[in-house]
C-alpha cells in the first residue's frame, strides 16, 4: 500500500503540474487548451490519475496539492516539512486509507457472502457434488489418466472458465474463459494459486475436467476489485491439460 501511494503521488505531481497551475481561474480543460503532445499527455495523465485517486477514496486538498507541486517544481528543495515529517504524515495517511478501504470492503462483502453461503448450502446436495473438509465443492466431469500435481513448486497447464456469484445469487458472465479465446492453455505455478484452486487442482490428473465452487474464504476473501467484488464465491471449470513437475 505504501509503495502504491507514493507511486500514485509521484505520478500525480507530474500529471497535475500542467493542469492545476491555473486551477483558481478555471476548473476544466478544453480541447483548445491542448496545443502540443506535452499538453495532451499532461491532460491524459491528470485525468486518469484523478479518476484513480477518486476510486481509491483518497482524501486530498487539490489546492494544497497544486501549490506543493508548483513549489517543488520551481526548485524549492526545503518545503514546509523535512523528509522525516513527510514520512510520518504518509505513514499515518496510509494507515487511515487501509482502514477505510477495509471497512468499505467488509461492508460490501456482507451481501455477497450471504449469497455464497446460501448457494453452497444448496449446491452441496446437487448430484455428483463433493464437499471437502475445507468446504471446497467440486464435481468431476471427466477423470484424467495422467499424473497429479504433487509438489507446491509444480506448475500446471490448464484451460479454465471463471465466474463470480453476485449478491443477487446469480453468476456473472465469464471473467476469464480460455476455452473460448482460441483454446490456448495457460500455465500457473501451484504455489501462486488461491487456496481453493490449490486444493482443487491437486485432485486432478492430466486430462481431467472438474468444476469447482470456491467459498470466498478459500478465494480472495474481502479483497475488492472491479471484476471480483469483496466476499465473492468463485466458480471454475477447469481442464488439466498438463502437469509440469518442478523436478523437470
Amino acid at each position: 500500500m505504501k509503495k502504491k501511494l507514493y507511486l500514485l503521488a509521484a505520478v500525480s505531481l507530474v500529471a497535475f503540474g500542467g493542469l492545476t497551475a491555473c486551477s483558481q481561474k478555471q476548473q476544466h480543460v478544453d480541447l483548445g487548451d491542448l496545443k502540443n503532445l506535452s499538453d495532451s499527455a499532461s491532460y491524459v495523465l491528470g485525468y486518469f490519475t484523478g479518476m484513480n485517486m477518486k476510486s481509491q477514496g483518497m482524501d486530498i486538498n487539490p489546492e494544497i496539492f497544486s501549490r506543493a507541486y508548483q513549489q517543488a517544481y520551481s526548485g524549492d528543495t526545503v518545503g514546509v516539512m523535512n523528509n522525516q515529517q513527510m514520512n510520518q504524515v504518509m505513514q499515518k495517511y496510509e494507515t487511515e486509507m487501509v482502514n477505510k478501504q477495509r471497512k468499505v470492503a467488509e461492508s460490501k462483502a456482507v451481501p455477497n457472502r450471504k449469497a455464497a453461503e446460501a448457494f453452497l448450502a444448496k449446491n452441496k446436495n446437487e448430484k455428483g457434488v463433493i464437499t471437502t473438509a475445507s468446504g471446497l465443492q467440486y464435481r468431476v466431469e471427466k477423470e484424467g489418466k495422467g499424473p497429479k500435481p504433487s509438489d507446491s513448486n509444480d506448475r500446471v497447464r490448464i484451460q479454465y472458465e471463471l465466474r463470480a456469484l453476485g449478491s443477487d445469487g446469480k453468476l456473472s458472465q465469464p471473467i476469464e474463459n480460455t476455452f473460448e479465446r482460441g483454446g490456448d492453455p495457460v500455465i500457473f505455478a501451484m504455489n501462486n494459486l488461491i487456496e481453493g484452486m490449490l486444493e482443487g487442482l491437486s485432485l486432478m490428473s492430466s486430462g481431467a475436467v472438474y468444476e469447482f465452487w470456491i467459498h470466498p474464504d478459500l478465494a480472495y476473501g474481502n479483497q475488492d476489485s472491479p471484476m471480483i467484488p469483496a466476499g465473492s464465491m468463485l466458480v471454475f471449470k477447469v481442464e488439466m491439460v498438463e502437469v509440469l513437475p518442478a523436478n523437470k
